[in-house]
């Protein structure tokens, strides 16, 4: 019934036109097989049923005038073009709250003042396009002036912290490119781990923050930006990996920012300015240790410390812990012996020993020459500990100048600070 229907003879049958309904269909009829498997035309073999819907349809289109439609081939839809004119892309000429705070997060990374601010708030005109090509060329992108994605988005994430340990990116591999360039990281250091913020590139990260005045947490956050965009090679820097320091001089002592240092024992913390402010270690009969580490043995007795380094607006936890010894590093890690993460030096001059220990972070390896004030490490509570602290081991002489050299941050054996605390 469909075969008649396409062929049109359905119509003629309905008016009582048999033969004119024969001829439309006659082709069919006359190539359809007989019994004997022959055609009714004779000679001719008869073909399958697909085979004729195929020919005659290709046949009938052919007469009307019209081809077979081809199978489309399908083909890769073109790759999205970047949109320049994306209402997320911030560009000179427009203004309003959006560029407002654009210009705010400028100042706060040092890239734009307050008072260029004042010549046009809300108003992307030249100075903030300058200062948006100043970030762009200081994290590794292209200059455009515009803010787009990439650099939104790199502009929060170092504005939140969240560029630190574990972080990847185009981004890391610059902070690792600049760390080289200051000689804070080696480039067979950088191979390791291109572009991954893992455990050399914290601590060439925290090694730059101490020696710039800055919280030692390995954060790449505004002010350490602001620290290794302005920041230049140096040829006298004490910890410079694979080099080892030399000992400071009177003219070239190194030198912090000053603590306020706070001494722990048995009773309330209290502020120290020098050796006789400190409390002795807490607990009876714990005054005294001949223990610094499996490996080094003791023929005398060391006097134990509690310390707290603080300042101002800054967090316990990473503060720069200067070395109270130059020497060589016997050993730096964690023994898991109560405390936690630690550095023992000699001095191989004087043979005095000493540990610092519970620390967040260490930066020297065994075996590394440290010179006196250098940053070993970050201030932390690790192992058997409650709260950032310093606990150090050594002999007296050793503690009374370090602790002295803690209070006004330079590091060459002269005591300059007095009664800067509360007695009690």
């Amino acid at each position: 019934i469909k075969l008649m229907q396409r062929r049109g003879m359905i119509e003629p049958l309905l008016r009582g036109d048999f033969t004119g309904a024969i001829h439309k269909g006659a082709p069919e009829w006359a190539s359809l097989p007989t019994s004997k498997g022959g055609s009714y035309y004779g000679g001719q073999g008869a073909k399958g049923i697909n085979d004729l819907r195929d020919v005659y349809s290709k046949s009938l289109r052919r007469n009307q005038g019209t081809q077979p439609t081809p199978t489309p081939t399908p083909t890769k839809p073109a790759p999205p073009k970047p949109n320049h004119n994306s209402p997320d892309t911030l560009r000179k000429g427009q203004h309003g709250h959006s560029v407002e705070v654009l210009q705010d997060k400028l100042i706060n990374l040092g890239l734009m003042t307050k008072a260029q601010k004042k010549t046009g708030p809300g108003i992307f005109g030249p100075r903030t396009e300058a200062a948006v090509k100043k970030f762009q060329r200081s994290i590794g992108i292209k200059p455009s002036g515009q803010l787009g994605p990439t650099t939104r988005r790199t502009m929060n994430k170092i504005l939140s912290g969240d560029i630190k340990k574990g972080a990847e990116g185009g981004i890391v591999r610059h902070i690792q490119e600049k760390l080289v360039r200051l000689g804070y990281m080696t480039r067979a250091q950088v191979n390791t781990g291109r572009g991954i913020f893992g455990p050399k590139t914290d601590a060439a990260l925290k090694r730059f923050q101490s020696q710039h005045g800055l919280a030692n947490d390995g954060v790449f956050g505004p002010k350490t930006f602001k620290a290794l965009r302005n920041a230049s090679p140096r040829h006298s820097q004490p910890n410079q990996p694979n080099q080892p320091p030399k000992p400071p001089t009177n003219g070239n002592a190194p030198e912090y920012k000053r603590w306020n240092v706070y001494s722990t024992g048995d009773r309330p913390a209290r502020q120290a300015d020098g050796f006789e402010d400190l409390q002795p270690h807490h607990g009876p009969g714990s005054q005294w240790t001949n223990y610094v580490s499996r490996s080094v043995q003791l023929n005398h007795n060391l006097q134990k410390r509690d310390i707290v380094l603080t300042r101002p607006g800054q967090g316990n936890f990473g503060q720069a812990v200067p070395s109270p010894l130059q020497g060589k590093v016997l050993f730096a890690g964690d023994e898991n012996d109560g405390y936690g993460n630690k550095v023992v030096v000699k001095n191989t001059r004087t043979g005095q020993i000493m540990s610092v220990n519970h620390l967040q972070s260490i930066n020297v390896r065994r075996g590394e020459s440290v010179a006196y004030g250098q940053n070993l490490g970050g201030q932390g509570n690790s192992g058997n500990s409650r709260g950032a602290h310093v606990h150090i081991n050594a002999d007296p002489s050793v503690i009374k100048r370090w602790v002295a050299d803690l209070a006004d941050g330079r590091f060459d054996g002269v005591r300059r600070r007095f009664d800067v605390g509360r007695r009690p």
